[in-house]
């Protein structure tokens, strides 16, 4: 890699989608639905362990899943609904582990066979969640149209309260007989007033081929874990400026390479010696999950460099080969140089970047290539590189708000100031970014304009 890629690719900070060890599914949902599920999926996967994340009211949804995903491998969502709402409120980044949702597919037909079994007036019928098109199949197949047809097609995890004002409303204007809903808690607050609804929930089918999806996402959670990881670790940059001359240079390489060696024994990690103050680590992707923490905390680096009196930088790659792997631990190891002082990058197999490994300031979700249409227009129009407009957008997604100043940017990207400006003044004259003010920020220093990005 050349050092100007490197200068566009600096300073990415990745939160490690390194996957969980263990062989966990959380199964998140309405209380019913959540049982039924666990007890099916015990019956036929005994070997996996699957935790009961119901709620009793939908609203709890994003709470129960930011309490629980720690505990899982897999997320598994009794259906669209609760899916939909994590999807749509939790930042891409922070979703590290594969989700699966059951189906409404069939339960339509179902609902509609119980109510001609229990002899209900569905001359008009309002129905929520299901698309136009599976209605009208549906009751082709059944052969019993309704007269009327209200429908509210699901687009987005919308309140309980939009669902019931959808069928009530219809209810007091006299436009319909019966109501069908697909979500629990209207079911139950519709049916406490004594109206007409049914529920149409997911069936044991359905809830079969979901499990078995959770199990597939599962076991390639399990293979990607013994990927094959090597590192590289390099404490200062120039061996004969730091320790003087070879014999104490030699003497130290030694205690350095006890220390890693130490370090291996107790996370079951191979070390051999390199040339120079290099050293090399072979482990899986499993044991480097472990020993980081989920990338939270990782302090080889800074011991190594505490007995050294030099930076210690560490690289990791993740892929199918060793050369590969190699390969990519040299890239890790560039970014750890470049970020200045000892930190751990690691480069995995499809080129995504996390470091600096426990660091505690901002993380950025960042990706060094794309195939959204968006961001290669954005790319075009703007002149400036994927690597860059993604190290924007994430700082915006982590800062939590489109104005930027171009001291905010430098500080998430650790760039110039002079170089934050370049990046804005260009977004500006691609239409990507509009001056909104000035900052004045006291009583000395320069004020700064705000910029509103919109890279969206």
């Amino acid at each position: 890699m050349s050092s100007s890629q490197l200068a566009d690719d600096a300073f990415i900070v990745k939160k490690a989608e390194v996957l969980r060890l263990g062989s966990t599914i959380g199964v998140l949902g309405p209380k019913d639905l959540v049982a039924t599920m666990i007890e099916l999926a015990t019956e036929h996967y005994p070997q996996y362990s699957f935790i009961n994340l119901s709620y009793t009211d939908e609203s709890e949804t994003g709470l129960t899943f930011e309490k629980n995903q720690h505990r899982m491998d897999v997320c598994l969502f009794t259906g669209i609904w609760p899916y939909a709402k994590i999807r749509n409120n939790f930042a891409q980044a922070a979703l590290t582990m594969p989700m699966v949702h059951a189906h409404h597919s069939g339960a339509l037909f179902k609902t509609i066979a119980r109510m001609i079994h229990l002899g209900a007036i569905f001359n008009r019928v309002s129905i929520d969640v299901v698309s136009e098109d599976e209605a009208e199949l549906t009751f082709a197949e059944v052969g019993n149209r309704p007269k009327e047809l209200f429908l509210m097609p699901f687009r987005d995890a919308v309140p309980r309260a939009n669902y019931v004002a959808f069928h009530k409303d219809l209810w007091r204007a006299g436009r319909t007989t019966a109501m069908i809903t697909l979500l629990t808690s209207a079911y139950s607050e519709l049916s406490q007033e004594g109206l007409p609804v049914y529920h149409c929930s997911i069936g044991l089918a359905a809830m079969r081929e979901a499990i078995a999806r959770a199990v597939l996402e599962l076991q390639t959670v399990q293979m990607r874990e013994q990927q094959i990881v090597v590192g590289v670790v390099e404490v200062g940059g120039h061996q004969e400026k730091v320790f003087g001359e070879m014999h104490a240079g030699q003497r130290h390489k030694m205690s350095l390479y006890q220390i890693i060696l130490n370090f291996g024994e107790r996370t079951g990690i191979s070390v051999v010696p390199l040339e120079g103050l290099r050293f090399g680590l072979f482990l899986t992707r499993g044991s480097l999950q472990q020993i980081t923490s989920n990338s939270s905390s990782f302090s080889l680096a800074a011991i190594l460099s505490e007995v050294s009196g030099a930076p210690a930088f560490i690289g990791f790659g993740v892929g199918p080969t060793v050369n590969s792997c190699y390969g990519k631990a040299m890239m890790a190891h560039s970014y750890a140089k470049r970020f200045g002082t000892s930190s751990a990058f690691v480069v995995f197999d499809n080129g995504d970047v996390c470091g600096p490994l426990g660091s505690t300031g901002t993380s950025l979700a960042y990706s060094r290539r794309s195939i959204d249409k968006k961001m290669l227009f954005n790319a075009e129009e703007s002149g400036l590189g994927i690597a860059t407009l993604s190290r924007v957008k994430a700082v915006i997604e982590g800062s939590g708000t489109v104005l930027l100043t171009p001291e905010q940017l430098a500080d998430g990207l650790r760039i110039s100031k002079r170089n934050a400006r370049r990046i804005l003044a260009k977004l500006t004259d691609a239409g990507l970014a509009t001056i909104m003010g000035i900052d004045q920020p006291g009583t000395r220093g320069r004020p700064q304009r705000v910029f509103q990005v919109n890279l969206d």
